[in-house]
């Protein structure tokens, strides 16, 4: 809910808020999102501390779940658009954020071993290992992805065996 909205419902004085709503005609060019220049704190790790605190203050629960997933989206990484886009996350540096893929996979695994997001992540677990060149961290992830499915089928057994069959080393 917007703050006009909010206002309208708790400002009983209609002559204030017309004045306000004469304020806000002149100015609606104005964001109501107050921005934060936050080129100087570090994406990553800044995102990680809040999605823990959900994960642990909230533990089991739905928020925890989501917590989990978007940490590990934050710590896969991305790249900024434009020529001199930063990157972040295992984008920017494998080696300093593995590790930490690697743990929040394992505790979200256990604290939600049915999740139905788990093999997605497997999976792309694999093609950050395949763009490290690591062929065989990339085919110990797919296969498990293979092993968890079972003698059933699925998106991401059928995904990970047709990408065992491209792997060239």
């Amino acid at each position: 809910m917007n703050f006009q909205k909010l206002l309208e419902k708790r400002l009983d004085n209609s002559v204030a808020l017309s004045y306000l709503k004469h304020g806000d005609f002149w100015s609606k060019g104005k964001s109501n999102i107050f921005l934060i220049d936050s080129s100087w704190i570090p994406n990553v790790e800044t995102s990680v501390k809040w999605y823990d605190k959900v994960i642990k203050e909230f533990p089991n629960s739905v928020a925890a779940n989501v917590a989990y997933q978007d940490k590990i989206q934050t710590i896969l990484g991305w790249k900024e658009s434009g020529k001199y886009g930063d990157s972040h996350g295992i984008k920017k540096s494998f080696n300093g954020y593995i590790g930490l893929l690697l743990n929040t996979f394992e505790s979200f695994e256990k604290e939600f071993p049915v999740s139905s997001s788990l093999q997605g992540i497997r999976y792309q677990i694999a093609q950050v290992y395949w763009n490290q060149k690591d062929w065989e961290k990339t085919r110990e992830w797919l296969n498990t992805i293979i092993k968890k499915t079972g003698e059933g089928d699925s998106f991401y057994k059928d995904l990970a065996e047709r990408r065992l069959l491209k792997i060239e080393y």
